[in-house]
């Protein structure tokens, strides 16, 4: 009996389902096409079949990140929230997503190519894809903010676009530094951290007081 056809759309989803969980636990330097092989107990060729090479994996990580922060996005301006409540939840979602998928915010943040660079190569239309999506998903986010800025600042392009920068900048900040063994130690009572009396608050309270802090410097 001849054995079934190997379906390309559930190798590709295993694929990029295991590059996730390796760049997840490992970094990404560790996602390599033997370990990916080894991990899903297939051949080195059957990835190949679907993806050119390590660069298209990334590539399509990156998408599949974006599109899910385009898609928490759009639903928060579904709900049709007051604008500082609904810049809120847009923030809340961003937060939640990328620190729930930490490697990869921070490959997507930093990642070892930019779309330049694929200009010309096999890769390029998948690149170019990658782009389109990340692009959309900061003039969501830019959108949020806008419709929240007060009317005069919304007239001074240059003045919110230094807020949006700033708020960018900042998300990225709480992110990262949200997972620091230290993040929580952060305080004015240095002495109660000498005598080991320090009342540590959850991690959730000060992530909140974060936002709710990015939120006003952005539009007062």
């Amino acid at each position: 009996m001849a054995r079934p056809k190997p379906n390309p759309e559930q190798i590709r989803e295993e694929v990029l389902t295991k590059a996730q969980q390796i760049i997840q636990k490992k970094g990404f330097d560790a996602l390599t096409m033997k370990e990916l092989a080894s991990q899903l107990s297939m051949s080195v060729g059957k990835i190949y079949t679907v993806f050119a090479g390590k660069d298209a994996i990334f590539l399509e990580l990156e998408i599949q990140f974006f599109k899910e922060v385009i898609t928490g996005i759009e639903e928060v301006f579904a709900q049709k929230l007051p604008s500082p409540e609904q810049l809120r939840a847009i923030l809340q979602h961003y937060y939640d997503y990328a620190s729930s998928n930490l490697e990869l915010y921070r490959l997507v943040t930093a990642p070892p190519k930019v779309f330049s660079q694929y200009i010309g190569s096999e890769f390029e239309p998948l690149a170019r894809q990658e782009l389109e999506v990340a692009l959309k998903s900061m003039k969501q986010l830019k959108e949020g903010l806008n419709q929240a800025l007060p009317l005069h600042i919304k007239m001074n392009t240059e003045d919110a676009l230094q807020r949006y920068i700033f708020l960018v900048n900042s998300m990225h900040g709480l992110i990262i530094n949200s997972h620091s063994p230290i993040f929580p130690y952060i305080t004015n009572d240095d002495s109660s951290l000498v005598e080991n009396s320090y009342q540590q608050p959850s991690k959730s309270k000060i992530v909140a007081q974060q936002l709710e802090n990015i939120m006003q410097s952005v539009l007062r």
